[in-house]
């Protein structure tokens, strides 16, 4: 009999304890999207609608390069997929997201509805974070637009009240490609008034950054040593400083910085791929080799680390191991357009190399005199 009492208590604690093992601290929980009649009869149910906006955050995601680190992030996928197998099997999956929720454990859930009015559709979110804080958010579109951009805008919309750094690097990284920052700079100009005290040295970063892609190295030095005044133990803005003079020319300056930033942060990839570029400029490509080689060890996903050997590789005649080099880019990002631009670009150089083999060819047989010509002479 005991046994038998201790059964459904042991499966309790088990469940909870399941539960507790599974919570990600920054994990953000996305529930049903209803939809109204008009919506689901285009195909479009609260399943789907929800898989969509998961997508939209995993996609913005995916653009963000911050070592800042994320504040919430999507949900992992095989905790998901392990719920699921126990939910079929014993039917326990919504026991164990109930704890998590009672217990604080999922730190932003959302949901919402789409719906339409007239020839507009809108989206609404709500947002709760386990501390407490409610979130809304309201977009719409016309009726003739793609839902995908909805959700866009409504993920955009809800980072820009959860943590609004992020989509000012969104922004950043998605503008950088036109040179246009309206909306970076609506971002940094909103941050540096409203943001937490430690992420103001992120945002002096950014603009930084922003002024280094419109050739202004100096001003961006400027707001890298603002960053640095605030909070000295960040290694990015030192390592930002270090790419401004590389660009101003002055090597040694950027390797004092460099060295800096190693010291605070030796395990940032970013840091050895610069050196790389440092050590090019110097006229060292075998120890610019090196440093690529370091950047990779630290991290073998560094798919710019990759790019730039490839783009020494093809200036030493080495071209297949560029083909390579970007392949295997190309592989950890596979829908980064700039990547697969410079493997075009590689493999443009290779077309032509070959192309100038070939011209060589015809205007040497052109030279050599045909044997019937000889025999009329």
């Amino acid at each position: 009999m005991g046994s038998f009492l201790l059964t459904p208590i042991l499966a309790f604690f088990g469940v909870f304890g399941y539960a507790v093992y599974t919570a990600d601290p920054q994990a953000i929980s996305i529930g049903p999207i209803s939809s109204s009649q008009w919506v689901e009869y285009n195909g479009y149910n609260p399943k789907t609608l929800s898989v969509m906006l998961q997508s939209q955050l995993m996609a913005v995601e995916s653009v963000v390069k911050t070592k800042r680190g994320l504040k919430y992030t999507s949900e992992d996928k095989v905790r998901d997929k392990a719920v699921e197998v126990m939910a079929d099997s014993l039917q326990i999956g919504k026991p164990i997201k109930a704890i998590q929720t009672t217990l604080g454990m999922i730190p932003l859930q959302v949901g919402g509805s789409i719906v339409e009015n007239g020839r507009s559709v809108y989206l609404y979110l709500t947002a709760y974070a386990s501390d407490g804080t409610i979130y809304k958010v309201k977009r719409s579109i016309a009726d003739t637009e793609n839902l995908e951009v909805l959700m866009k805008d409504g993920v955009l919309a809800l980072f820009e009240q959860v943590d609004p750094f992020v989509v000012a690097d969104y922004w950043f990284q998605t503008e950088k490609k036109d040179h246009n920052f309206v909306n970076t700079r609506r971002m940094i100009v909103d941050g540096l008034v409203k943001a937490h005290k430690k992420d103001v040295p992120w945002y002096y970063d950014l603009l930084g950054q922003v002024l280094h892609a419109e050739g202004h190295y100096d001003e961006a030095i400027t707001h890298y040593q603002q960053a640095l005044a605030i909070d000295p133990s960040l290694h990015r803005p030192h390592l930002h400083w270090a790419r401004a003079l590389i660009e101003l020319g002055q090597l040694q300056d950027a390797d004092i910085q460099l060295t800096i930033a190693a010291k605070l942060n030796p395990a940032d990839s970013d840091v050895y791929q610069e050196r790389g570029t440092l050590y090019q400029r110097e006229g060292e490509p075998i120890k610019a080799m090196n440093a690529y080689a370091e950047a990779l060890k630290i991290n073998p996903l560094d798919a710019d680390s990759y790019r730039d050997w490839a783009l020494l590789l093809r200036s030493r005649g080495r071209l297949d191991d560029a083909v390579e080099a970007m392949r295997r880019a190309i592989f950890i990002e596979p829908k980064n357009k700039d990547l697969q631009a410079t493997m075009s670009e590689i493999l443009g150089t290779e077309d032509a190399n070959f192309k100038g083999l070939v011209q060589t060819v015809k205007q040497t047989e052109a030279a050599v005199p045909k044997p019937d010509s000889l025999a009329k002479k």
